[in-house]
């Protein structure tokens, strides 16, 4: 939790950083991985087939129960446009691992998934890539990797 004190006010986030814009506007940034986890957790149709709590951000998680996810950013392009408007991130491929026991089941999370962060989201625009599968059969699990450009 982060605390800073913003004008006569305090504002509190969540691993976010508050943006001073001048005049003494401020206003709470967050990070990419934390809209999208924001926009997985709240959808109700990937959530019906797995628990929010196993959305993850890419980490070094262990013993993770199955069916889970991990999502994270593999690289980013910076876009500057004409003077004075805002500069565009373009995340590049934008990385969802799904891990199931079953290809049923990890298939369908990856259409909620696909279903859940294609379009516009507020400032995150989502374009679907790839979808790609394999077998690991040293953990007996499917995995199903699902790759976006993400605009914001």
């Amino acid at each position: 939790m982060v605390k800073a004190i913003v004008g006569r006010g305090i504002a509190f986030g969540t691993i976010a950083e508050i943006v001073t814009h001048g005049f003494g506007i401020q206003e709470e940034q967050s990070t990419i991985e934390e809209k999208v986890q924001t926009i997985l957790a709240a959808n109700a149709g990937l959530v019906g087939l797995l628990p929010a709590a196993r959305i993850r951000v890419s980490g070094s998680w262990q013993n993770l129960t199955v069916p889970y996810i991990v999502h994270g950013p593999q690289g980013v392009q910076e876009l500057r446009t004409n003077e004075g408007l805002p500069r565009q991130n373009m995340w590049d491929p934008y990385k969802i691992d799904i891990v199931s026991s079953s290809y049923s089941s990890g298939r369908n999370v990856s259409e909620a998934v696909i279903t859940a962060l294609s379009g516009v989201h507020n400032s995150v625009h989502g374009f679907w890539q790839t979808l790609r599968h394999f077998r690991e059969d040293e953990t007996n699990v499917e995995h199903f990797i699902v790759e976006f450009l993400l605009a914001e």
